[in-house]
């Protein structure tokens, strides 16, 4: 997927603008043939997001592969620290704990790989008993604003995912034998140089479908992911920065208009809504409908080491 920005021609100035708009069209024909994007119908920006790293991903493998002459170790390398997954690859573990003893299973605790981060937004306690109620694809009317480390506090808290008994279902512990429940736990282990958050803002049921829009509001200085870290993770450096916020406008989880905020070098927010662009207020991104975050951790060292290891695995 790799294209030359010298490409991308300005097309005639818009009305609404001032200057000239950079036209998407070269890039997008190449979206719908290399990511398979059906054109002219509504696709989802993380889905489109994950499909272009993981095409990326490929497509540095098969550079490598081809210089050194290795045929058949495709796999092998997308598998492998690309420069893909150094820059955007973390990892949490997935532990599954019995609530009847303090033991667990050693494939109880299993790495998970992402490239997106995607957090559920905590139900409100008088939303409990309804939520997804409505036979309706129409937005949930929930008016209240939580804070991203909210998210990231759902996401670690333990989880009865069994609550055990006699049934011939119930789990059962190498240790205790039937199990009296299992507690799941998901802990961060490992931190990428940039971090992209995805809301899961879309919840489909048989009762119906609904969006949920909870403003969910991301740090105005330092995210820190220790406190969702496992101990012996050995993370250094957990401190991250928003430079970037990408929000879905629309009521509807199967339609919607998407919007970015990015942030500069001299810290001006802007907003990116087609050909237009505009200077906008911190408080405007704090308090938007946001859907997708993207922070870079706060250390230039490491910035560089990443680059430099990025550029390394990619040339022989």
């Amino acid at each position: 997927m790799t294209y030359d920005r010298a490409d991308l021609k300005p097309s005639k100035p818009s009305k609404r603008s001032e200057g000239a708009v950079v036209s998407p069209r070269e890039f997008y024909e190449s979206v719908i043939a290399l990511l398979k994007f059906e054109p002219n119908e509504q696709h989802d920006a993380q889905e489109f997001l994950q499909l272009a790293l993981q095409r990326m991903s490929k497509e540095l493998a098969l550079e490598k592969v081809g210089k050194f002459g290795q045929l058949g170790a495709i796999d092998k390398e997308v598998s492998g620290a690309s420069p893909v997954q150094t820059l955007f690859g973390g990892e949490y573990i997935n532990k599954n704990q019995c609530n009847g003893c303090p033991y667990s299973t050693t494939d109880s605790a299993k790495p998970e790989d992402f490239l997106c981060l995607s957090l559920g937004i905590p139900t409100a306690p008088e939303e409990q008993s309804t939520a997804g109620g409505r036979k309706s694809t129409r937005s949930k009317p929930v008016k209240r604003a939580i804070t991203l480390e909210s998210c990231l506090e759902h996401f670690v808290s333990p989880e009865l995912v069994h609550s055990g008994g006699s049934s011939s279902k119930a789990p059962f512990c190498s240790t205790c034998g039937p199990r009296e429940g299992i507690t799941k736990t998901l802990k961060l282990s490992k931190c990428s140089q940039y971090l992209c958050v995805q809301l899961k803002r879309f919840q489909w049921g048989p009762r119906g479908d609904y969006k949920d829009t909870t403003i969910v509001k991301p740090p105005i200085g330092k995210l820190d992911l220790g406190p969702y870290m496992t101990e012996d993770s050995g993370v250094k450096n957990t401190s991250y920065d928003l430079h970037t916020v990408i929000v879905h406008a629309g009521d509807s989880c199967s339609s919607g208009h998407y919007i970015a905020y990015t942030k500069t070098h001299d810290g001006t927010w802007w907003k990116m809504n087609d050909d237009k662009s505009s200077i906008v207020s911190t408080e405007e991104v704090v308090n938007s409908q946001a859907y997708m975050m993207f922070f870079s951790r706060n250390d230039a060292n490491t910035d560089r080491m990443s680059m430099k290891h990025a550029k390394s695995t990619s040339s022989p």
